[in-house]
């Protein structure tokens, strides 16, 4: 009997490495009688999970009355639910918490303000807030999630600052590539570089193997070291072509963006956004809509209405970051647009400028003098001479191209 070849897994090319063992599955039932009494024991274990779980929902009811807690703390304690995450969830306590350090902490300078232990304390000792109803402990909780939020996201005052919590997350990344690699076998190089010439970022490069290091050679031609300088160089001279900081280049900016965006998805050139009446020229003509629009800006305009630095600069940020984006329409939702436009009246058209006029060549020819009421001209009747004004205030009469004459006239002169 021939040997079987193994398969290559990262497992077997490592062998060194203390392998973790992969989880089996249950042997099925061969015999239909082992069937049909496995299908009967799971029926039977079914029925005894049900009751059991209404047993245990007003044993729970019961708990929560007898020692005042909520229904939900008594099952994560009965179900034993791990309360660790890679992230902490805010609570009330530290929205109250927070509430409390920038009260007594403001206008205080390093070295001048309390400590977490003061705060907890006075927020021990504070009555208002330890009588606050449901709404106002809601609005402490979207304060503390807004700020938070604005902690993690926003930018660092100073370019020492932004150094320092680049090398301190660079450092977790590091670890986390290697753990990646020793774990799974994944390999992979990452590039950092400064964003602005002003920033004090150094070009660094972590890799899972030092062997990755070949591949920049080995492709590029180069050595990492100058490879991560030229980086460097490129996303420097990439800051300096960024995107504009005054307004009118901005909204010039965002109205390209749709305009392109829209002419991607209809793969057409030269179609034009209407604003106006993009109801119309747009949803009910193509079929797509324009989704995401920034909702603290308003409904749907023209990127030259938008007036203001912030307001332009959100919309700049939700197109690039594809969170304004244009989408086919649904099935449901065209629908409900030819029924909406079925009801609504159509908007009144533009009077035209020349209303009441006269139009055309033949009109003009034939209002004469007497109020526009002369006499038609024949086919072969001279034109109008036409007056052309020279410099010196003397008015020239062009000549005609071709003289008309008549039938008579001709006759007459035989």
């Amino acid at each position: 009997m021939e040997a079987q070849p193994l398969e290559s897994t990262h497992a077997t090319r490592n062998p060194l490495f203390p392998v973790i063992p992969p989880q089996t599955n249950i042997p099925k039932a061969k015999s239909k009688e082992e069937k049909n009494d496995t299908q009967s024991r799971k029926e039977a274990l079914l029925e005894d999970y049900q009751a059991f779980f209404k047993w245990r929902e007003d044993e729970i009811r019961e708990l929560a009355k007898k020692h005042g807690k909520s229904e939900e703390h008594i099952c994560k304690v009965v179900n034993n639910v791990t309360q660790l995450n890679r992230r902490r969830k805010g609570n009330v306590s530290n929205a109250l918490v927070h509430y409390k350090a920038e009260e007594i902490n403001e206008g205080l300078g390093p070295g001048e303000r309390y400590s977490p232990t003061e705060i907890c304390q006075a927020v021990k000792d504070d009555p208002d807030l330890q009588s606050l109803n449901d709404d106002e402990l809601e609005e402490l909780m979207k304060t503390f999630e807004t700020d938070r939020l604005e902690w993690a996201t926003g930018v660092r005052a100073s370019n020492r600052a932004a150094t320092q919590d680049f090398n301190r997350n660079s450092k977790l990344l590091h670890e986390e590539m290697a753990m990646m690699s020793r774990r799974m076998g994944a390999v992979g190089l990452a590039v950092f570089s400064r964003g602005h010439v002003s920033n004090t970022i150094k070009p660094t490069i972590f890799r899972t193997d030092s062997q990755i290091l070949d591949f920049i050679t080995d492709t590029f031609g180069m050595s990492p070291l100058e490879f991560s300088l030229k980086f460097d160089a490129w996303a420097v001279a990439l800051d300096t072509r960024a995107s504009p900081s005054n307004l009118p280049e901005l909204q010039k900016e965002c109205a390209k963006e749709i305009v392109n965006g829209l002419n991607k998805i209809l793969n057409k050139k030269g179609v034009t956004m209407q604003y106006s009446k993009y109801e119309v020229e747009i949803r009910a003509r193509y079929h797509i809509e324009l989704r995401g629009w920034p909702q603290n800006i308003g409904c749907l305009c023209s990127p030259h209405a938008i007036t203001t630095i912030q307001e332009i600069r959100r919309l700049q940020e939700a197109l690039r970051s594809g969170e304004c984006h244009w989408a086919a329409m649904t099935r449901h939702g065209v629908a409900e647009l030819k029924e909406n436009m079925k009801d609504a009246p159509r908007p009144p058209r533009k009077t035209q400028s020349d209303k009441g006029k006269p139009r055309g060549p033949h009109n003009k020819a034939m209002s004469g003098g007497d109020n526009g009421k002369g006499k038609q001209r024949g086919r072969n009747a001279s034109p109008v001479r036409k007056k052309r004004k020279v410099m010196g205030g003397e008015t020239m009469y062009k000549s005609n191209e071709f003289v008309h004459s008549s039938g008579e006239e001709s006759g007459e002169e035989d």
